[in-house]
Parts: C-alpha cells; sequence; structure tokens
C-alpha cells in the first residue's frame, strides 16, 4: 500500500486543512492494519508470533520520508521496518531555520536545471 499526505493549500472542504503530519501518520497505521487483517490474509497485527504475521515497512523520500520515519519512530510495535531517503528530519524537527531548507532545495534545482530556480 502507498500513502501520501499532501499538503496542497485550498481545499473545499475547510476542516481538511487542519490535518497534520500526525493525523497521517495514525490514519496510515489504521488502513495498514485493515488490509492486513482483511485484504492481505494476515494475522492480527499485534501477534507477531502467528506464522501468518505480515511484517509492516515504511518507505519514502522527502516528507513521505520523514512519515516513514516517524511512523516507526511513533508506533514502534505497529511498523517493523522504515526506510527514509533524502527525508529533511532536521526541517521538520525545526532544528534549522525554514529558509535554509528553501535555500537548498533551490540550489540543487538549479544544479539540476540551469535557469530552472529563476
Amino acid at each position: 500500500a502507498f500513502f501520501q499526505n499532501r499538503q496542497l493549500g485550498v481545499w473545499p472542504d475547510p476542516r481538511v486543512e487542519l490535518l497534520t503530519p500526525q493525523q497521517a501518520l495514525q490514519d496510515a497505521v489504521r488502513l495498514t492494519h485493515w488490509l492486513a487483517t482483511t485484504r492481505w490474509g494476515c494475522a492480527n497485527p499485534k501477534d507477531k508470533s502467528s506464522a501468518s504475521y505480515c511484517p509492516i515497512v515504511t518507505f519514502g523520500g522527502s516528507y513521505p520520508g520523514f512519515l516513514s520515519a516517524m511512523a516507526r519512530l511513533r508506533f514502534p510495535n505497529d511498523v517493523d521496518v522504515a526506510y527514509s531517503a533524502s527525508a529533511p528530519m532536521k526541517f521538520y524537527a525545526q532544528q534549522v531555520p525554514s529558509g535554509r531548507y528553501y535555500e537548498h532545495i533551490t540550489q540543487v534545482a538549479e544544479r539540476a536545471v540551469p535557469g530552472c530556480a529563476a
């Protein structure tokens, strides 16, 4: 299963803008449990000793990578493995100024395709 939490600005329903990464993580864990038990034929996700246990692996890059890492950290009993590529962990942890992240992304885009960042 693939999950993506989109931050796209204006939504038709004003309640949607209140969704947080924490809510996205909780939604992903609940959906994964439902899929595992009803669609994939796995044992109860909490019963790791069962022969029909299915390990839960999350992965992602950039913002989805951040969500993947946070899913493993916040739900260690639910997420067995997390692979996170290019996740700006210090940015989301507010350990660096937000402008620095966007400056870096702009520089990378400009190096990749000159004129892209203009």
